[in-house]
């Protein structure tokens, strides 16, 4: 089983260190690339109520917060339904505690296909490579392509609407800064993009966000 380092941090779990360390592979056996596992964490893993004490492995994962693996899986051989998304434990071995009365799990499910692309995304070159990057950098290089940019997660059940009060003023008070042509054509792309992605949303709000345009160093927008 393993767990990213992200979600560690983020909740605080202790580490404790792995007296042989051992290096990462991907499913066709070949090497991830990624720095070898040093650390594990303990865990309670609560499944419907059963709670059990699990071990975890330290590592980066690129999509996920926590990966059951494939002893879990065999050890409980659960019914899964990959359409609905719902996970039945009906044949746990005997040593299993969890009670056998078709517990359903409502799980999100990531989809591994590859996403569809558009004609302008294929155009557009993946020129970011591990060469170009500081060694601190390389095993991130995925995340610098604008084709993987691109590829959210869906959305989960703690995203949230932030609704406002009945008295909240109708106006803020400003400044307004006026836009050139080019500026306001530029702003429509950037939104016309950016809502086909997915990054933003069309907003209930009756309040507008400032927005500046300030070239970068090297002349690019």
């Amino acid at each position: 089983m393993c767990i990213s380092e992200e979600t560690v941090k983020r909740l605080e779990l202790p580490l404790k260190p792995i007296t042989e360390l051992f290096e990462v592979f991907n499913t066709d056996g070949s090497q991830s690339g990624q720095k070898p596992i040093t650390d594990y964490v303990d865990i309670t893993l609560d499944t419907q109520g059963y709670q059990e004490q699990i071990k975890a492995v330290v590592t980066t994962l690129e999509s996920a917060d926590f990966f059951l693996g494939h002893d879990w899986l065999t050890y409980y051989n659960p019914e899964i339904d990959w359409n609905n998304g719902i996970i039945k434990f009906t044949r746990c071995p005997l040593s299993c505690k969890i009670l056998h009365h078709n517990i359903c799990i409502k799980s999100h499910i990531q989809r591994l296909q590859e996403p569809e692309i558009d004609e302008e995304e294929e155009k557009l070159p993946n020129l970011t490579s591990a060469e170009d990057l500081l060694d601190y950098m390389k095993e991130y290089t995925h995340l610098f392509n604008k084709i993987n940019f691109n590829q959210l997660l869906a959305c989960t059940q703690w995203d949230h609407e932030i609704k406002l009060t009945d008295n909240i003023p109708l106006e803020l008070k400003a400044k307004i800064y006026p836009m050139t042509l080019k500026e306001e054509e530029e702003l429509n792309t950037f939104i016309d993009e950016n809502l086909k992605s997915g990054r933003i949303h069309i907003s209930k709000s009756q309040y507008t966000a400032p927005c500046f345009f300030i070239l970068k160093k090297d002349g690019l927008k």
